[in-house]
């Protein structure tokens, strides 16, 4: 027990014994890292709400790549501060299929999906990976259905996942 208070204790003192600079030396500047959690100026969430929402009206009123502009606005600026865009995601998708580009609905839909996954919805992850297997299926593009179809089959595993969520994806699947 001895030796293992010595150590702490010469833990504690050699700090203590560093040699201190002289006044003839030239100070050391220190480059500090910027941390994950660098100050980003996070977006005003109603004014968000207002570009959703009006994004949303010029879609409704048939201007869909006005639509898309902002909706990519919007991802945009959520990105630029770190912040989930799942939501606008969701919406620009939905602008793409409506506007009959399924590839591009499809895209945005893996994009979604990939950006649920990494801000830990997997709710969101389901739906969007479900979805996107329907495009890509619809598509021709039986590579890419199957790929999403095997992520769905895990995050069907998910404890996570709400069972009402599951059951709604489970019924639309056919074997």
């Amino acid at each position: 027990m001895r030796p293992l208070r010595f150590l702490l204790l010469g833990g504690l003192a050699l700090p203590l014994a560093a040699p201190t600079a002289h006044a003839d030396q030239p100070p050391v500047t220190l480059h500090l890292a910027t941390t994950l959690f660098d100050a980003r100026p996070a977006p005003d969430s109603a004014r968000l709400l207002a570009a959703l929402k009006q994004a949303d009206d010029a879609m409704a009123a048939g201007r869909m790549s006005a639509a898309r502009r902002m909706y990519r606005d919007v991802i945009q600026e959520q990105r630029d501060a770190r912040q989930y865009a799942g939501t606008a995601l969701w919406r620009l998708a939905s602008n793409h299929v409506y506007d009959g580009d399924i590839r591009g609905g499809a895209l945005m839909l893996d994009d979604l999906a990939a950006e649920a996954a990494r801000y830990g919805d997997p709710t969101m992850e389901l739906r969007a990976t479900f979805e996107a297997a329907v495009l890509w299926q619809k598509v021709k593009r039986h590579d890419m259905s199957r790929r999403n179809l095997e992520r769905v089959d895990c995050l069907l595993q998910s404890p996570a996942i709400a069972e009402i969520e599951k059951d709604r994806v489970k019924k639309r699947i056919v074997a």
